[in-house]
């Protein structure tokens, strides 16, 4: 099996909203709104992961997989709003830090 390791560009909405929406959860909102933010989470970490893996990368695809593992709505991991926020800020950091980093990336060829 070929792998292909060009950095083809992702749509910045696939950092940048998980982003927004981790920072937004730091609010007192509907259960619904968690509810889709695990889905929203899980969704992209995990195909953030999956295309990392396929490149060859191992370290922040990992990092990726992970989060998809702790947002992941079929077995939830259940923490304290205040410790969920810690989780919220330091995952919008991750998101953000691999957008810039796959952006960098790109423009360097």
């Amino acid at each position: 099996m070929q792998t292909n390791k060009s950095l083809p560009s992702s749509p910045a909405a696939l950092y940048l909203i998980p982003a927004i929406m981790s920072v937004i959860g730091l609010a007192h909102l509907p259960y619904g709104y968690y509810q889709l933010l695990r889905l929203v989470i899980t969704g992209t970490a995990a195909y953030l992961a999956w295309r990392g893996f396929e490149r060859g990368d191992w370290s922040i695809p990992a990092i990726f997989a992970l989060v998809a593992l702790l947002f992941n709505p079929l077995f939830p991991v259940h923490f304290e709003r205040e410790q969920w926020a810690v989780v919220n800020v330091g995952v919008a950091a991750l998101y953000l830090a691999a957008f810039i980093l796959h952006r960098r990336q790109i423009h360097q060829k």
